[in-house]
């Protein structure tokens, strides 16, 4: 697998034992999880925004919002097949340039990157990640991960639905202990280029979770896959975003943790 090989050219230009830890955002989050039973002596995987479920922010088609629920059904995956095959790069869906960040300096600058040709998710593109998402939805590839694991998600996010990170969480394979799932109120998809101190927030929490299952030392044994919110903060939390259907389920029971850290 190319994502492998290019694992294997980064630790080739590090010394020997240097920890290998995946982190991947949207389309890069399904790389990471397919890759992530295949790439050897890795330490934890983090990732962000999956598309695990497309939301309307990027599959509702011709940019019609009332089109969204035609995305989920199984005849447009042939669809978009055949059109990635005679138009690869034609355009199948807008992504909505709002609903990637929520911070305005981070959206100007998208709009000025040049790599960014356009605001269209292309034939070839869509049904690549349609494939990868089967993968994920009817093989084992799920189950087979046993590293530690962080699924990171903005809880405003309708580019790709936190409920798809959450089912991913569920599904994984790793110890109980070893994953968490970090839906954050206020962060859009770019969670790492948000509005902050959200944004920054959720890094550190990212950057905490590498270390301690990395080799570093952590500041504290034990403790959640994620930042330090008592359990009196993270039930507050489930509560009041529960119309966002975050579900109120016990941390044990399924070992959710919220960053909101407000002001």
């Amino acid at each position: 697998m190319a994502d492998v090989c290019f694992v294997d050219t980064m630790k080739a230009q590090h010394p020997a034992g240097t920890p290998v830890i995946l982190h991947g955002h949207s389309f890069g989050s399904l790389v990471t999880l397919l890759a992530a039973k295949s790439v050897a002596d890795l330490k934890c995987i983090i990732t962000s925004g999956c598309p695990y479920i497309a939301g309307p922010g990027s599959a509702s088609l011709f940019g019609c919002g009332c089109l969204y629920p035609l995305s989920q059904w199984s005849f447009i995956a042939k669809v978009g097949a055949c059109m990635a095959f005679l138009d690869p790069m034609g355009p199948t869906a807008p992504l909505i340039a709002e609903e990637v960040t929520g911070d305005p300096a981070a959206l100007a600058a998208n709009q000025r990157d040049p790599r960014r040709r356009h605001m269209w998710t292309i034939n070839s593109t869509a049904t690549t990640t349609l494939c990868m998402i089967d993968q994920l939805k009817y093989t084992s590839c799920l189950a087979d991960i046993k590293v530690p694991a962080l699924i990171a998600h903005g809880a405003d996010d309708i580019i790709c639905y936190p409920k798809g990170s959450e089912e991913v969480f569920m599904k994984i394979g790793s110890a109980p202990a070893d994953k968490g799932v970090l839906v954050v109120p206020g962060l859009k998809h770019e969670i790492c280029a948000d509005v902050e101190p959200k944004s920054s927030e959720i890094i550190a929490d990212m950057v905490k979770f590498a270390d301690k299952h990395g080799g570093r030392s952590s500041s504290s044994s034990g403790s959640s896959p994620a930042s330090g919110c008592g359990a009196e903060a993270i039930r507050a939390e489930v509560d009041g975003v529960s119309h966002r259907r975050l579900r109120a389920a016990t941390q044990e029971e399924l070992n959710i943790i919220l960053a909101t850290k407000s002001k």
